[in-house]
């Protein structure tokens, strides 16, 4: 009887050990599979990390793409009703209306002929000087000026009108001559600095700033160059205007 409970402990004991043993071995296998099992998972997956560095990077050949233009004037002749805020004197408030004629050789180069009519208010400082102080200054009143202008347009763009339509632009320099009118024709050198907007393929808007220079006789009624006073009657004076312009044109 003795021997059978020893040989059943002994049995026992036997296979608890083998168990104990074989437990790690186990728990070893089944982490050895999972690994196997990451590893072929990773082997799966594509790394975009190499891709996503690469777009962030400055990249030296960009592929640009120039637009054509939606508004073609090339060969075109544009006639443009246009008024002006003219800039003289402080003794006068004057505005400027009249008309030019375009013809377009190039998208970027064009020719202007142009004439305005000037008319002249007198100011209220003017009206203060000979009402308070019996004091005419002396001027002479611009009547109409005309030129001619050689117009370079580099750039062609569009943006975006409110988040809603689409608007196509082209800045423009102008440099020219013509003459200024006012009691002879006065040789006037011209610049000019302006945006004509595409409305439609033959409508424009345009808005300028015209910067004209000439030398003028002044007739001295009064002061030390009159004759009352011995003196020539005359001076000349060097003249600068400026002249803000919109105007609506279109494209034949």
């Amino acid at each position: 009887m003795k021997m059978k409970v020893t040989l059943l402990r002994t049995i026992g004991l036997t296979i608890g050990l083998y168990v104990f043993m074989l437990s790690p071995n186990l728990t070893l296998a089944e982490k050895a599979e999972k690994n196997t099992t990451r590893d072929k998972n990773d082997e799966n997956e594509i790394d975009v990390s190499d891709i996503a560095n690469k777009y962030w990077q400055p990249q030296k050949d960009n592929l640009e793409v120039v637009q054509n233009r939606r508004f073609a004037k090339t060969g075109r002749i544009e006639f443009s009703l246009l008024y002006g805020f003219y800039q003289t004197r402080e003794y006068q408030d004057s505005t400027s209306v009249g008309a030019s004629l375009t013809y377009n050789f190039s998208e970027l180069w064009t020719v202007e002929a142009s004439y305005l009519k000037i008319n002249n208010d007198r100011s209220s400082f003017l009206d203060s000087l000979s009402t308070q102080f019996n004091v005419e200054p002396n001027f002479n009143s611009e009547e109409s000026q005309s030129s001619i202008l050689a117009t370079f347009a580099p750039i062609y763009a569009k943006f975006a009108l409110l988040g809603r339509h689409i608007s196509h632009f082209e800045p423009y320099i102008s440099l020219g001559g013509g003459y200024t009118k006012t009691l002879k024709n006065h040789f006037t050198i011209i610049a000019a600095f302006g945006n004509r907007f595409f409305i439609t393929k033959n409508l424009v808007l345009r808005l300028e700033w015209k910067r004209s220079w000439y030398t003028d006789e002044i007739v001295a009624k009064s002061g030390r160059f009159s004759k009352a006073n011995d003196g020539s009657g005359s001076f000349e004076d060097d003249i600068v205007r400026n002249n803000l312009i919109i105007g609506v044109g279109w494209l034949f």
